[in-house]
């Protein structure tokens, strides 16, 4: 069964690759670039150092020093496309809708900023159109509190260079989405253990005992979370 699934991924691999040639095209959509990880498509980034990245991609909201993942998807999209739907996932999570919110340029579109306004949520950016009368309060408002978006990136920063989420080795789609997954779980539990009487032990012991460690179905998600937990 393993063989035939990798015989179906060559096949589908020489089909894109032929109609590349003869069309003379560059690109294709659902591009396959590994024939063992056919899930895993080419995201342009458009960085100095790094043109093209290969893994998930991944929308994530930060409250309160907790991330939830918004979207997890092995292809490319908009995010600022999916800031509402984001915003509706805040409110079914927490009650309410943000008092405001901190974000890439991307995400301030006139459609999103027309959906903010009517539901009473500030965006943190920079102003559409000619500045305004009070355009100079403006700036210093958005100069003090941007800075405040690094945590968001700080974020990302942990769960690469502490946990790995840069270097997901496994093969299979499912698999790969649990680690990235188990990452942002274990940075959630420290972060609970920092702010309370739980000890980093009591939850590693939570987690052994409740049989998340064991139902992973992958050993090394086991020896990933114990790991780290004991930092």
């Amino acid at each position: 069964m393993k063989d035939w699934r990798l015989i179906q991924v060559i096949q589908e691999m020489y089909r894109q690759q032929a109609e590349m040639y003869k069309n003379r095209e560059d690109k294709i959509s659902d591009r396959i670039v590994s024939i063992y990880q056919p899930h895993v498509r080419p995201i342009p980034r458009g960085k100095d150092r790094i043109s093209t990245e290969f893994g998930s991609k991944q929308l994530v909201m930060l409250k309160d020093g907790y991330t939830h993942i918004e979207k997890l998807s092995w292809d490319n999209y908009k995010e600022g496309s999916l800031l509402t739907e984001s915003l509706e996932t805040y409110k079914r999570l927490f009650g309410c809708y943000p008092e405001r919110v901190l974000g890439d340029q991307l995400f301030g579109t006139r459609e999103n900023r027309r959906f903010m306004n009517g539901k009473g949520i500030r965006y943190v950016g920079k102003p559409l159109g000619r500045p305004s009368s009070n355009s100079k309060e403006q700036k210093r408002l958005l100069q003090k509190e941007m800075p405040e978006r690094n945590a968001i990136e700080g974020k990302f920063g942990q769960g690469k260079n502490g946990y790995g989420l840069g270097k997901i080795k496994a093969r299979l789609k499912d698999t790969a989405e649990s680690w990235v997954m188990s990452i942002y779980f274990v940075m959630n539990l420290l972060k609970l253990a920092a702010g309370s009487l739980l000890s980093v032990l009591q939850i590693y012991y939570w987690l052994v005992t409740e049989g998340y460690l064991t139902t992973m179905g992958n050993r090394s998600y086991t020896q990933f979370i114990s790991r780290y937990l004991r930092h």
